[in-house]
């Protein structure tokens, strides 16, 4: 498989996660504008972090396409922008791998933490 090749499927992937990306931080900010007054400054400190971290990683995919395209623009002389792609979009899959286990994380467990607790402490 040639570089162009590779650039090309890389382009069409930071482009799509950069996509999903987005539709879940949509989720998240969401989430975070429904929930109630009473609902413990923790929750809301979690969803800040994990709509941070999804941003960097969208960032990070708009950052890769625009490489990834500047690579295809400029190639066969692109060495340097190619491993920046390739760099960019590990980024981006390490980026989406984190968010979505520290969002998963903080829905699933978080009844289990509160369950045990008397009313009014959390």
């Amino acid at each position: 498989m040639n570089h162009q090749d590779v650039m090309t499927a890389l382009l069409e992937a930071s482009a799509t996660l950069a996509g999903l990306l987005l539709v879940f931080l949509g989720f998240i900010l969401t989430a975070s504008g429904t929930l109630d007054d009473d609902v413990p400054l923790a929750v809301h400190k979690s969803l800040q972090k994990v709509s941070l971290v999804l941003l960097s990683a969208f960032a990070i995919g708009l950052l890769s396409v625009a490489v990834s395209a500047a690579w295809l623009v400029t190639a066969p002389g692109g060495d340097p922008l190619y491993d920046a792609a390739l760099s960019l979009f590990a980024l981006q899959i390490a980026g989406l791998a984190a968010a979505t286990g520290w969002t998963v994380r903080g829905l699933l467990w978080a009844g289990r933490r509160n369950r045990g607790m008397p009313k009014g402490r959390s």
